[in-house]
């Protein structure tokens, strides 16, 4: 049986055949449909994205019970097929605009987030960070503060 994974896996497959990269999406809440880490087609991917981190507030991540789940058989899987992964951070509930909108305002809380965020992945193995920023563009407060955040992000 596909699962909605497979799919958008194998839609994004085909769909950049010619690309040198393809990036699979791993929701931790997979694993309700009993999509297992293992289940991914690691060699179809050349890296991999874990869903997703919450941002705080005070710049500081939560991490879900089904994140924390799925985490080490993630990047043990990823890492048999040498695929990096990244710590998805945000999406529709975890990076919402008006949060992350007054963390990328404030410079300290700037700073904070890109020092958290750093020793996140280092603790754990992950390559990097994918920001489902939902959604930057929106008048949250005088100004948008997109552009504020990638100051601090190298």
């Amino acid at each position: 049986m596909r699962t909605a994974t497979d799919i958008a896996l194998a839609t994004a497959c085909a769909a950049t055949q010619a690309a040198t990269e393809v990036v699979g999406y791993y929701p931790s809440w997979a694993i309700y449909v009993q999509y297992a880490p293992s289940d991914v087609d690691w060699q179809r991917v050349t890296h991999g994205q874990h869903a997703v981190l919450e941002v705080l507030p005070d710049a500081t991540l939560h991490e879900s019970a089904d994140y924390a789940t799925t985490r080490a058989a993630l990047l043990v899987e990823a890492q048999v097929y040498d695929v990096p992964v990244l710590a998805s951070v945000g999406g529709w509930e975890g990076c919402t605009g008006s949060r992350v909108q007054q963390i990328a305002a404030d410079p300290t809380l700037r700073a904070a987030l890109a020092q958290n965020l750093t020793d996140y992945c280092v603790a754990h193995g992950y390559a990097g960070v994918s920001l489902d920023w939902e959604f930057p563009g929106m008048a949250y407060g005088p100004e948008p503060a997109c552009a504020k955040l990638g100051k601090n992000t190298a």
